[in-house]
């Protein structure tokens, strides 16, 4: 149960950085559309998914990098 919250955590951690850069680059509003994209991927794979090793697997989408812009 820790795992689906310190996962991404960790993730959000390492792609910070790198998603500050591309806000640079791109805009927000990319990463903010690619964010929201991610986020319906990730609710279909939870709603069909039961194993626990994938749903902490799926739960890596929730720090996914889009997620983590800063707007």
């Amino acid at each position: 149960m820790a795992a689906l919250l310190i996962v991404p955590q960790v993730v959000v951690a390492i792609f910070a950085p790198w998603v500050g850069y591309w806000s640079e680059l791109w805009g927000r509003k990319p990463l903010l559309l690619a964010g929201f994209a991610i986020e319906a991927v990730r609710v279909l794979l939870l709603a069909f998914i039961s194993d626990p090793w994938l749903i902490m697997a799926v739960q890596v989408l929730d720090g996914s990098p889009a997620q983590s812009s800063p707007c």
